[in-house]
């Protein structure tokens, strides 16, 4: 099973070796599905993004999963109720 990268995650390319976060998805009708993936700025300038396949980006520093903690409050706000 292929890593789930979404936008914000930290990638590597593969091939290339460009580091940088991903901006931006697209998928195209032919099923080939691309990521841009903006580098950091270098030396005060602003590196253009780069488009590269999906499955050519390895994550780098996966988010670990968030553990969930009840939290008595949740079923305080507002929304929907049988009564006022």
């Amino acid at each position: 099973m292929s890593e789930i990268i979404l936008i914000g995650n930290k990638v590597k390319d593969t091939v290339t070796g460009l580091v940088g976060t991903v901006v931006a998805k697209c998928i195209y009708l032919n099923g080939c599905v691309q990521l841009l993936v903006q580098p950091k700025v270098v030396e005060h300038r602003i590196v253009e993004g780069y488009w590269i396949d999906e499955t050519q980006l390895k994550l780098i520093n996966p988010p670990k999963p968030k553990k969930l903690v009840y939290n008595e409050d949740l079923g305080k706000g507002g929304g929907v109720r049988a009564h006022p």
